[in-house]
């Protein structure tokens, strides 16, 4: 089974063993491809199913019952071990907050990153394309030595129209001298306008329309206000914080032993985009944590397609918890 998982995952972008997790492939800006692992995206897209039927030559249901054994030996080995592997894709170890990290195999690397990219047909094309003018030339060349050809018949002639063009900025389109007395009449009545601004508002401030744009400016005398015998003081809310997960299905992305570095988390989150991320607490048998949930869903179903979106287009690995269970 190791093998046939490394020959997948050195020809497709992404390699699930359902029940135990999935290995994606990214090429980087230098070329250079990186493998990583996520323990929570488990299902069978039976795509390892079929390329494992096929190369042994059995039924596909035969194949997901080998690679359901394959799994559970893996999983055993991490539950008891802390520590498991796959010959030529890499190691698997499991820390104390139940977290799976996996470091690649180096041959496994190698293997995806020499692997032959697909030649496009286009070249030969562009070739035979190329080669086609010099095998045209030779033909029209014979024709030539068998028949003249013909001489084409000679154009008609035809009256050329002659469009007026701008002469310079004071001539029209068709030459004649503009005139700019517009202009004057624009100038003067800006020049008008202007001076009734001035003698309005400016010079004569008794004048009602002044008054009305600028009136006096009053002053206001505060009334005294009746205090009351006793005042009661009305409890100021404070705004409640969710530290406690919903009955509903949680997509977690890490946790942590104090709050500070989950807080640290949740914030990178929301610049990220992921407006309903929080921080809240859970207990299991390795004590107490912080975890930071990315998003919250009320089925399962819609839950694990947001956490394969998150996967694809983030890059950022998650799992999947129903109110801290």
């Amino acid at each position: 089974m190791d093998k046939y998982i490394q020959e997948l995952i050195s020809t497709e972008s992404r390699v699930i063993v359902p029940a135990f997790g999935a290995f994606t492939m990214e090429r980087n800006a230098e070329g250079k491809v990186d493998i990583a692992f996520n323990k929570w995206l488990n299902f069978d897209d039976h795509i390892l199913s079929e390329y494992v039927a096929q190369k042994r030559g059995i039924a596909r249901e035969e194949a997901e019952k080998l690679i359901a054994d394959f799994a559970n030996k893996l999983n055993n080995q991490l539950e008891t071990e802390n520590r498991t592997s796959i010959a030529g894709v890499g190691v698997f170890e499991k820390s104390e907050s139940g977290i799976v990290k996996f470091e690649a195999d180096a041959n496994a690397v190698d293997t995806v990153a020499t692997a032959e990219p697909e030649v496009a047909v286009v070249a030969d094309s562009e070739a035979s394309a190329k080669e086609e003018p010099a095998e045209t030339a030779e033909e029209n060349k014979a024709d030539e030595n068998i028949a003249p050809a013909t001489p084409a018949a000679e154009p008609a002639e035809t009256k050329e129209e002659v469009k007026p063009t701008y002469v310079n900025n004071t001539t029209n389109y068709y030459g004649q001298k503009r005139s700019n007395t517009w202009i004057w009449i624009v100038l003067i009545v800006l020049l008008f306008l202007l001076l009734a601004w001035v003698l309005l508002f400016v010079v004569n401030k008794d004048n009602v329309v002044y008054r009305y744009f600028y009136p006096e400016p009053t002053e206001v005398v505060e009334q005294p206000i009746a205090q009351p015998d006793t005042v009661v003081a009305e409890p100021v809310k404070e705004p409640v914080e969710k530290t406690s997960l919903s009955r509903r299905y949680n997509i977690v992305v890490g946790s942590y032993k104090d709050r500070p570095s989950a807080d640290k988390k949740v914030e990178n989150l929301h610049e990220r985009g992921f407006k309903d991320a929080f921080v809240a607490d859970y207990t299991n048998e390795h004590g107490h944590w912080f975890i930071a949930v990315i998003e919250e869903h009320s089925t399962l179903v819609e839950a694990e397609a947001r956490q394969e979106y998150i996967v694809d287009n983030y890059r950022i690995e998650s799992w999947i918890t129903n109110g801290g269970e």
